[in-house]
């Protein structure tokens, strides 16, 4: 299966009010490379983004929870996937690897608020500046 758009879970917890926008640390090589969560193989399970991320992520993108979008081809020649079941069993984890941790940050610094998805009470939606108001 070629993978064509993953998602990356990025904690509250990592967004600075200073800037504006989530920091590096929120992607970032940890072992053998950046988590990211294949969104056809979600599909596939007929399992909802925000669902899948309950049942394998709870807490690692926050409460509710927020991710980024990217299409595969925002990463470059260089980079590829590796399927890797997580270690809460989730068969649709892969591990973004041949990219620096200077490169991810670049993804991350440059992205916009507004691109970023919270699997809000009322349903999925892009975040808006107001869900960052009561973040730490």
């Amino acid at each position: 299966m070629a993978v064509t758009e993953v998602i990356r879970l990025t904690h509250p917890r990592f967004f600075s009010r200073e800037h504006g926008r989530f920091s590096s640390s929120a992607f970032r090589i940890y072992g053998d490379g950046a988590s990211v969560i294949c969104t056809s193989c979600v599909g596939k399970t007929g399992a909802s983004l925000c669902a899948h991320i309950a049942q394998y992520y709870r807490g690692v993108g926050g409460e509710p929870p927020v991710f980024k979008r990217y299409k595969t081809s925002e990463f470059g020649t260089g980079a590829r996937l590796e399927a890797c079941p997580s270690t809460s069993g989730d068969p649709c984890h892969y591990d973004l690897k041949g990219l620096t941790n200077g490169q991810l940050r670049n993804l991350m610094k440059s992205a916009p608020l507004d691109s970023f998805e919270i699997c809000a009470p009322d349903g999925l939606r892009n975040l808006a500046a107001n869900d960052t108001k009561d973040w730490p």
